[in-house]
């Protein structure tokens, strides 16, 4: 038969508690920081986007030319 005291209950309850509360707190923070990193990155290729001047937005389309649609009345 296996005696538990009320100490040892307790000391299970609150270690219990304590690696709860420790993997609550490791899983919010890699949220924020995987986050962080998703809003940065989306950051940097907004600003790349932005910064790249019209020759860097269409890449390959040099050769491209728009036809001129002239309509009669």
């Amino acid at each position: 038969m296996l005696i538990q005291y009320p100490y040892l209950v307790e000391q299970n309850k609150t270690e219990e508690l304590r690696k709860h509360t420790r993997n609550g707190f490791l899983a919010n923070n890699l949220l924020l920081a995987s986050g962080l990193v998703v809003i940065l990155s989306g950051l940097a290729l907004q600003i790349g986007f932005h910064m790249g001047g019209p020759q860097g937005h269409q890449i390959g389309a040099h050769d491209v030319q728009s036809q001129i649609i002239q309509h009669e009345q």
